[in-house]
């Protein structure tokens, strides 16, 4: 659905969209959050992280579907702890 709704005139086209805007917004919200309880550095752009956050989260179930044995909580758990620099 993803690829498809790509296409302006296709009619997911619009619920993609708007699925995109609420999920990176309530997780920049919850980064932005992290950074005032300073458990997250103030030096993360809490947008661009929910971007990348986002699109890896709904990248990785197609990889899995080509590679079931791809452990998409650990890859997503490692790609958190390299960025965040939680080691």
């Amino acid at each position: 659905m993803q690829a498809a709704a790509a296409d302006p005139r296709h009619p997911a086209h619009g619920y993609m969209l708007e699925r995109y805007r609420v999920g990176t917004e309530a997780f920049a919200r919850a980064l932005r959050e992290m950074q005032q309880d300073g458990t997250l550095s103030g030096q993360i752009d809490p947008d661009a992280a929910a971007t990348m956050f986002f699109a890896l989260a709904d990248g990785l179930p197609a990889r899995w579907l080509i590679d079931p044995a791809i452990d998409m909580a650990a890859q997503l758990e490692d790609a958190w702890r390299r960025y965040a620099g939680d080691n």
